[in-house]
């Protein structure tokens, strides 16, 4: 009866027929992607080149540009290579941006010979095997007297984003574009964005999404989290006016630098450089998840068809990143690729391995754990399929990512089976204990405010049954959950600001009596609240 039901609302979604919205989304974890100090990655649309400025790697002047390679999407960047003498100068060169078809590089130099105090330059080859032509100024219309910088172009190729402090702008630096009909005509006379993108503050880095619709861009603006913020503008079309920027949040921004940003052609990993932690990137992934269960289900696609034809932010997810104004079939595709599956979590440890030192994310982000002791795989031993079975002495499993818990509201569950006193089913180094057991066997947490009080349950999990535990933070509220239900809950404002590694089986400080004995199973770590 259900599938009927199921059939019969697809049927009706699609032959519905196809105002301005956001996509909802959140972030994943974000992820060090290289301590190499360099800034303005650009991403090549496979994904499997970027190109980055460095002063520090060494090369032939004061700012440098450097290529990083890659086998496939899932593998480490390579070492950095200079991209050579021909292009790079004794002069400062640096903000590199790729074109979609890989054959042409924008830059930004102070080389001798421009219009002014840093110009605008491209290099282009015939294929991506081909070398790179000598380095061509873009010309005096875009170039001026003064510094124009940070290109950024369009997918088409037609519209040129960059940065330039000449006069008549809106504040320090502002974001302009120039235009052109075909790529073989000439550029036109650059446009500012104007006071909606501008602000009297600094603003730069500008970067295109694929479809147009989506800026991102840096700026120094009253408001922010750190010294320099990423920001994001949206449009319905391509002929429509830019909204008002929103400040990508804590997760991205932090109290130091966050500037050169770069979105990925398919709108799903951003990447930028952080003065805390140099190169990073994150996942970018649409809340799918309507009713806050954790699946996307029959009662989530109801929601969409409720919505169907309209401006709905929340069911306006394509394309990605941040949907196009109309809830519609692009939409339904994107949501039915989650059919009946977990969503939106920022990390999903199933513990499903057999055998080997490496814990799988399966959140469809990288962010894998290192299985630390000598603990032993239950292939079919678990609540659901596999789990890790820990000693209660030094196994413990140690994530490569993090998740600051002050950052917004969160929510963490697993399974687990056995555990004594006083151990810990999940922490943060640096941080504090996430959910393990008071000295009664109890669930509660230690994450709370400064000089606030640790959260208890009086619900005994060391009964050696299956237990499915959790917590959630609201942004207001604590609460702990044991088999789906709410066991406890309080007021918390904040909490304690961390972004050390998350570690599943001990301690923060992987003290004596702190490592958990028994088994985890399908460790959850959502960046939203989670109605069990």
């Amino acid at each position: 009866m259900l599938w009927n039901k199921e059939k019969i609302l697809i049927v009706l979604a699609l032959t519905l027929i196809a105002s301005v919205a956001n996509a909802d989304y959140t972030f994943g974890m974000p992820t060090v992607i290289t301590t190499d100090h360099v800034t303005a990655p650009s991403v090549s649309t496979d994904g499997l080149t970027m190109y980055a400025d460095s002063k520090i790697l060494g090369g032939y002047g004061d700012w440098d540009i450097f290529v990083y390679t890659r086998e496939t999407i899932y593998d480490d960047w390579s070492e950095p290579v200079n991209i050579g003498s021909t292009i790079n100068s004794s002069a400062a060169d640096g903000n590199p941006d790729i074109s979609a078809d890989g054959l042409t590089l924008f830059f930004n130099s102070r080389r001798p010979g421009g219009q002014g105090d840093n110009d605008i330059y491209m290099i282009t080859r015939t294929t991506k095997d081909e070398p790179w032509s000598e380095p061509e100024n873009i010309g005096s219309v875009i170039n001026s007297p003064y510094l124009d910088a940070h290109p950024s172009i369009s997918s088409d190729g037609k519209s040129l984003y960059f940065t330039s402090d000449r006069p008549g702008g809106y504040g320090d630096r502002d974001i302009y574009v120039s235009t052109r009909a075909t790529i073989n005509d000439l550029w036109s006379e650059p446009v500012n964005l104007g006071p909606m993108v501008n602000s009297s503050s600094w603003d730069s880095g500008p970067d295109i999404s694929n479809d147009g619709l989506t800026l991102f861009f840096d700026s120094d603006r009253p408001g922010g989290y750190g010294l320099d913020d990423i920001y994001v503008t949206t449009r319905a079309t391509t002929e429509d006016d830019w909204g008002v920027p929103m400040n990508l949040g804590p997760i991205v921004n932090d109290d130091n630098y966050n500037i050169t940003s770069c979105i990925s052609a398919d709108g799903s990993v951003l990447y930028w450089f952080s003065t805390n932690g140099r190169l990073r990137e994150v996942s970018v992934n649409p809340v799918v998840d309507l009713d806050g269960n954790g699946l996307f289900d029959i009662d989530d696609l109801v929601i969409v068809i409720e919505n169907w034809d309209t401006n709905e932010p929340s069911c306006d997810i394509a394309p990605a990143p941040f949907g196009n104004g109309i809830v519609d079939k692009k939409d339904l595709e994107v949501f039915m690729s989650y059919w009946n599956q977990v969503v939106d979590v920022a990390a999903y440890y199933k513990l499903d391995e057999i055998e080997g030192d490496i814990a799988y994310n399966s959140s469809g982000y990288y962010c894998d754990a290192n299985v630390i002791g000598d603990p032993n795989w239950r292939p079919e031993g678990g609540m659901i399929d596999g789990a890790i079975e820990l000693d209660g002495i030094d196994d413990f499993v140690l994530t490569l990512c993090y998740l600051n818990p002050d950052s917004g509201p969160f929510s963490v569950f697993a399974w687990i089976k056995g555990g004594m006193p006083n151990q810990t089913i999940i922490s943060q180094d640096t941080g504090t204990n996430w959910l393990s057991l008071d000295p009664n066997g109890c669930l509660m947490t230690e994450l709370k405010k400064n000089r606030g009080n640790n959260l208890l349950s009086e619900v005994v999990i060391t009964d050696g049954d299956w237990h499915r535990v959790g917590l959630v933070w609201d942004g207001t509220n604590r609460y702990l959950y044991v088999d789906d239900e709410a066991v406890a809950q309080d007021t918390q404002s904040a909490l304690l600001s961390s972004t050390g590694s998350l570690i599943i089986g001990a301690g923060n400080d992987l003290g004596t009596g702190t490592f958990f004995s028994g088994m985890i199973d399908d460790v959850r770590i959502y960046d939203r609240v989670i109605t069990p």
